[in-house]
């Protein structure tokens, strides 16, 4: 979910309309009812492990904030042009590192994925910081709060990715 997510705010911010907004929108969506049955499954189960639940947990949010920041950016009207792309186009490499370490969760090839998420993760910080500073520049008031409301979103799902990561590390190093 937190790629399907991650990719419809790629798309969005590479091409803006309405009809990708909508796919962000779809996307969030997706992953929320995705959430309901991974917690309905939990239930069931006798005694999930904590860092498993932290990780999903995290990894649901960034879909949802990765969604947020094209919907926002369209309800707005908040116009980041090549920027915006360049947080989406990190963000999509993030999560796909997470999801290509969690398909082999046993070998250095994991640890290597979770170190990319981490470095993308930090990327879209610094894109953010660099964005919202840029964004004190602009002309109007309302122009600079909606940037900057869009780049919070951004922020938001690179920390989400950053926690999952965090916690696949700590999973990955007691299996070692």
């Amino acid at each position: 979910a937190a790629c399907a997510a991650a990719e419809s705010a790629r798309q969005y911010f590479a091409k803006p309309s309405a009809a990708h907004a909508g796919m962000a929108l779809k996307a969030r969506r997706s992953a929320g009812a995705a959430r309901l049955k991974f917690d309905a499954a939990v239930e069931l189960e006798p005694a999930p492990r904590a860092d498993w639940l932290e990780a999903a947990s995290a990894l649901a949010q960034a879909a949802e904030e990765a969604a947020l920041s094209a919907e926002e950016a369209d309800r707005f009207s908040a116009d980041l042009g090549a920027k915006g792309e360049r947080l989406a186009q990190a963000l999509v490499r993030a999560v796909e590192s997470l999801r290509l370490a969690l398909e082999d969760f046993s070998d250095a090839e994991a640890a290597a994925r979770i170190v990319e998420a981490k470095n993308e993760a930090l990327q879209i910080e610094e894109m953010r910081r660099r964005g919202r500073q840029a964004a004190f520049d602009m002309p109007g008031l309302p122009d600079e709060l909606k940037t900057r409301a869009v780049l919070d979103h951004f922020s938001a799902a690179g920390e989400a990715v950053q926690r999952a990561a965090d916690v696949l590390a700590g999973r990955l190093a007691q299996q070692a």
